[in-house]
């Protein structure tokens, strides 16, 4: 059962009921991200995020680790482009406790000089490292120049020289307005929704009423190639089209027509590149949704000599995908995959919390996996034809090559759904 109440200060807290599970996930979502950070500002909510972690008055951080370990654990946090989010995992014995540790970091977590110099500089070593990290690094190129000179295509983490202009006093400032993007609380496990609330009412009051940014529509995808040369010897690729929204209203068919086309084994390109022709040792598609954008991503790894004709296949079922439509039993092992995995995720309480999280966010309510499982069964051959043809559009066609690309960009030109990408960068 799920239940919402909504503070006075427009704090949504909603919990789903889970009599037989042996934990508990609790969830803070913020609604600061990258893309409500200046360009100079690059990287700040991902660095705040990380100084939350560092303790207050009540708990040092290593008191704060210790007692975290005593919960049952784990602790962590995240930042996303439209919200980060702390999250914890406990035992259904330690709610007050966990509910106090977790408000307290909230609420009250503060650093030193010291300790903002040391995390700034992990941060560093976090961006050397996804930098170092070919296939890491090329879905972030990817994501920025799919909204290019716009903040949703801004890296989260920002890059070396905007994380190092960050300084401890812009840091501490920026705090309140962190802490006042609290929007939802949510949590799954044995537990009363009556008694969250009682226990959160009070000090999640002290913030201010939740207030959500104004933001820009990110525009439309504009056909480019970047390379990103490294010193493996393997060839990555990421090839963008847009995709529809959160709220847009076929984005069930944008979630099937994804998994036809790259999200499963049976899925075209998966037989097509890496079992039929072996020319990708690792290829599959993904969707980046948020509230008013989105992208459909494609992911290879091949051999150099490989990139091109890879590329040139995945075109072919693009292609294939626009001008035939895709079969019944498709659509079916689509539906059956997306709705099974829905089902599977259940088992587990992190993943009903931040479903119920996602959903409080995007849509202002509970979506039920029922009512999931039920749109995605009206979905239509002809409804999935349509989008396809409308999404890959050569025009808005994102490409990325890493590792050995020089060779695969000069043949790639010749490929009719990617004849528009203009080299940049």
């Amino acid at each position: 059962m799920v239940e919402k109440t909504v503070l006075s200060n427009g704090i949504r807290i909603v919990t789903q009921q889970i009599p037989q599970a042996h934990s508990v996930s609790i969830g803070l979502l913020i609604a600061r991200g990258s893309r409500h950070e200046a360009p100079e500002q690059m990287g700040l909510c991902h660095l705040t995020e990380h100084l939350l972690f560092k303790g207050n008055a009540r708990r040092s951080a290593l008191q704060l680790a210790k007692q975290v370990d005593a919960l049952g654990g784990p602790l962590n946090g995240y930042t996303g482009r439209e919200y980060s989010c702390l999250h914890l995992r406990f035992l259904p014995e330690k709610l007050v406790a966990a509910l106090d540790l977790l408000l307290d970091l909230l609420l009250e977590g503060h650093f030193t000089v010291e300790q903002f110099a040391s995390e700034q500089s992990v941060v560093l070593q976090e961006l050397r490292q996804l930098q170092a990290d070919t296939t890491e690094y090329l879905h972030d190129l990817c994501a920025q120049n799919c909204w290019q000179g716009h903040a949703l295509g801004q890296p989260v983490m920002g890059n070396a020289a905007s994380v190092s202009r960050l300084g401890f006093h812009q840091v501490r400032d920026f705090l309140p307005h962190y802490r006042a993007g609290c929007q939802v609380v949510s949590l799954a496990g044995p537990i009363c929704h009556e008694r969250v609330v009682a226990l959160l009412r009070d000090g999640l009051a002290a913030l201010p009423a939740a207030a959500t940014l104004p933001q820009t529509q990110p525009p439309a995808l504009q056909a480019s190639c970047q390379l990103a040369p490294g010193a493996n010897s393997s060839t990555s690729f990421c090839l963008a089209f847009p995709a529809l929204p959160q709220r847009h209203p076929q984005r069930f068919a944008n979630m099937l027509l994804n998994a036809v086309l790259g999200a499963g084994m049976s899925s075209r390109l998966f037989q097509r590149l890496r079992e039929r022709e072996g020319w990708a040792y690792n290829v599959y598609s993904y969707l980046n949704c948020y509230a008013d954008a989105g992208a459909l991503v494609i992911h290879g790894e091949t051999a150099p000599q490989h990139g091109a004709t890879a590329l040139a296949g995945v075109a072919e079922e693009i292609d294939q995908l626009c001008r035939q439509g895709i079969a019944p039993d498709e659509l079916q092992v689509a539906s059956d995959q997306l709705i099974g995995r829905l089902r599977m995720a259940q088992d587990s309480c992190h993943s009903r919390m931040e479903r119920l999280t996602a959903s409080e966010f995007y849509h202002g309510r509970f979506i039920a996996p029922f009512e999931v499982a039920e749109c995605l069964r009206a979905v239509t051959i002809d409804q999935l034809q349509a989008l396809a043809r409308f999404l890959f559009d050569p025009a808005q066609a994102v490409l990325c090559l890493g590792g050995e690309v020089d060779a695969v960009w000069q043949r790639v030109q010749d490929i009719p759904l990617l004849s528009q990408c203009r080299q940049v960068g």
